[in-house]
């Protein structure tokens, strides 16, 4: 039988590192918005990017990081961003 054990250290040692990631609960507390509002924005595909394994969703705090970054507004002139 094949001795799998350092595969999953194989791969995560290599160039990216872990990531750090939060729940809908904590974006939602992040924001100061409900959770059903991130749930929503999950749904229509205008939230943040998220990863989802089975049935648990979770948030790449880096991507979250980069969508409001890319949600900053100047003035109310500017308009929606596509």
């Amino acid at each position: 039988m094949r001795d799998n054990s350092n595969i999953l250290d194989v791969q995560f040692s290599q160039p990216r590192t872990l990531d750090k990631f939060i729940t809908e609960t904590q974006l939602a507390q992040r924001w100061q918005v409900s959770k059903k509002l991130v749930q929503k924005q999950r749904h229509e595909g205008t939230g943040a990017p998220y990863v989802k394994i089975g049935r648990i969703v979770r948030y790449r705090v880096e991507e979250v990081l980069g969508f409001e970054d890319a949600c900053r507004r100047i003035n109310t002139c500017e308009g929606e961003k596509s």
